[in-house]
């Protein structure tokens, strides 16, 4: 059983709790209920290890999920065990998320977004985005070297795997802006319009109580709470930081005595931040968080970030199971392509020679490109006359 986070922050449960559940054996029903196993869990039995809200919110890993254990009945070893992992999971996550169901969908519709684009063929392994981003032959002969001992299935894994990774790191930031901004009953703040200045551009920086009521805000708890996610502390500028500031600022003035955070998911140190000095000079009122600190004020609960990482997960595996996203078939399937195309020797020359040699030499060259390309034109436009 995996251990518990130490405590950084001062955490109490949510007030949806209550409002939603009035017991904690709703949350117990709700639980068993998501996974069908209402009749294994006996809920009053796990009831009596954790009567009130309190215990249950601060209890650890292994206490909780010994009562779930002890309280599942009619199931044996090791589906026992697993069942009372899976219930204990969800019902973390019913403490740290008002609607979960709606959280599960935002991760998977934003997942499912980013794996449909993963390479699956080795034509959009050699020039995804269009033909814009091809595949660098130097990198290929390097990794050939580096990593993979001139194995060419191994590299394949490789340079698809980066890819598919790449993908992901994109993905990451906006994963915890969509999801902790939904935690311990915040609301995700949508970006705003904007208002339109005397120039006719939207100012994004400027408040109205309709356009922009919470500038610079990715979340917010009612107007008690802003919070600016980023997800490491390199992440923006420090232009960005005075910007920042600005914003917050603002919003100190619109709401009084509310408080401001600042806060980056992963690192275990503030230092080099990059943008935090600009941002408290301009809003010295406002807080600077990073990693645990940051996971545990958003989340409000002491394991928010093993209960964010499990989640994401657990809609990964169901988002490649819906698109049938098999990583070693699709390997084997580029392995078979890579050979009819490029052959077996020396892959990375062959990949060098196809990917700059030209069909037509006029392509690669200014001089006649242009030319080629205003005849084309002129042919069309004659076309349509």
């Amino acid at each position: 059983m995996r251990d518990s986070y130490p405590n950084t922050r001062a955490q109490k449960p949510p007030a949806f709790l209550v409002r939603l559940y009035a017991t904690t054996a709703g949350v117990f029903e709700s639980a068993a209920g998501r996974l069908g196993a209402e009749q294994a869990l006996d809920v009053d039995s796990v009831t009596v290890a954790f009567p009130d809200f309190e215990v249950l919110f601060n209890a650890d890993n292994r206490a909780l999920h010994e009562a779930v254990v002890a309280s599942i009945r009619g199931v044996e070893s090791p589906d026992r065990d697993l069942l009372a992992r899976q219930l204990t999971s969800v019902i973390k996550r019913l403490l740290v998320f008002e609607d979960l169901g709606a959280v599960s969908t935002i991760i998977r519709q934003k997942l499912r977004e980013v794996v449909k684009d993963f390479p699956s063929t080795l034509s959009q392994l050699e020039e995804s985005g269009g033909g814009r981003d091809v595949l660098d032959p130097f990198i290929v002969a390097l990794a050939l070297r580096l990593l993979c001992a001139d194995s060419l299935e191994d590299l394949l894994s490789h340079l698809v795997a980066h890819k598919c990774l790449m993908k992901l790191e994109d993905l990451i930031g906006h994963l915890h802006e969509e999801v902790l901004g939904r935690a311990a009953g915040k609301q995700r703040v949508s970006e705003p319009e904007g208002v339109i200045g005397a120039d006719g551009r939207r100012n994004k920086e400027e408040w109205h109580p309709e356009l922009n009521p919470y500038p610079g805000a990715d979340a917010r708890l009612g107007t008690e709470e802003f919070y600016q996610i980023k997800n490491k502390t390199g992440s923006a500028k420090g232009s960005d930081g005075e910007k920042l500031g600005r914003q917050f600022k603002l919003l100190a003035e619109k709401y009084p005595g509310s408080r401001r955070f600042y806060v980056s998911m992963i690192g275990k140190t503030l230092a080099g931040h990059r943008s935090m000095g600009a941002f408290l000079r301009t809003d010295p009122g406002a807080e600077v968080l990073v990693g645990l600190a940051a996971f545990q004020q958003l989340g409000g609960h002491r394991d928010t970030p093993a209960i964010v990482l499990d989640f994401i997960l657990e809609e990964f595996e169901a988002v490649k199971t819906d698109l049938h996203y098999d990583f070693d078939a699709v390997i084997q399937g580029m392995l078979t392509e890579w050979r009819e195309k490029h052959g077996t020797n020396d892959p990375a020359h062959r990949l060098l020679h196809d990917m700059i040699t030209p069909a037509n030499p006029d392509e690669q060259q200014s001089g006649s490109y242009g030319r080629r390309r205003g005849v084309a034109r002129k042919s069309t436009k004659d076309s349509r006359q």
